[in-house]
């Protein structure tokens, strides 16, 4: 049986196959009819090509990868050399809070000094990678913080089976919802400098190039 299509239908969905709608296209009777509109339209395409790694999306990655990174890098170098300056107590502990008195403490201050140069070694190749887009040196920033994260969830379900666990339950789901929301973040980013990559030269993909050139 032959279904007959009002032209009214038809064109709005010629229009929605090239991603062209009308307000007037919209079911107005729909609760959610506002998601139709081309502004909705356009915030979920942008978002698609930025889940996707899109190059279309690269300069978002960069400029949100850029901010992560200094950040990053400016905590960990000045946790760095804190550690390195202050003084050690009895009671020093490693950089997860637990402590090992079975060990010396000479070998608790080097690990801590190692764990520490570790990290702001990581932040600092990042904010390279991101300033001179190299998308090769973000991988040791991805793999330390996926071990780290690893490491700790396993710590952390030792010590609820246990039951010593120190931190809230929801203080502590909310901080790993957000480390592997960063990790998520730079993974994707890498992926979509690899993607610009192919198409643009790297001297025009560094957009910070201009600011720095100011200082």
């Amino acid at each position: 049986m032959v279904r007959l299509i009002p032209f009214e239908e038809l064109f709005c969905m010629l229009g929605d196959s090239y991603g062209i709608v009308a307000d007037s296209c919209r079911n107005q009777d729909d609760f959610f009819n506002f998601m139709e509109t081309s502004r909705w339209r356009s915030i979920r395409r942008k978002t698609y090509n930025c889940m996707n790694c899109k190059e279309a999306c690269y300069p978002v990655y960069y400029w949100v990868l850029l901010v992560l990174s200094l950040y990053g890098t400016v905590q960990s170098v000045g946790a760095f050399l804190s550690e390195m300056y202050l003084s050690a107590t009895e009671t020093t502990d490693t950089w997860y809070k637990n402590k090992f008195h079975a060990l010396p403490l000479y070998i608790l201050i080097r690990l801590r000094v190692m764990v520490r140069f570790t990290a702001a070694y990581c932040w600092i190749l990042l904010l390279y990678a991101v300033i001179y887009v190299s998308p090769f040196y973000m991988k040791p920033w991805i793999v330390v913080h996926v071990v780290v994260f690893t490491l700790r969830l396993i710590m952390h379900i030792l010590e609820a089976i246990i039951g010593r666990l120190r931190q809230k339950v929801l203080h502590l789901l909310v901080s790993k919802a957000l480390h592997i929301f960063i990790i998520a973040l730079v993974f994707q980013a890498m992926f979509t400098f690899h993607a610009a990559l192919k198409k643009n030269s790297r001297e025009k993909l560094m957009l910070s190039n201009e600011y720095i050139n100011l200082l």
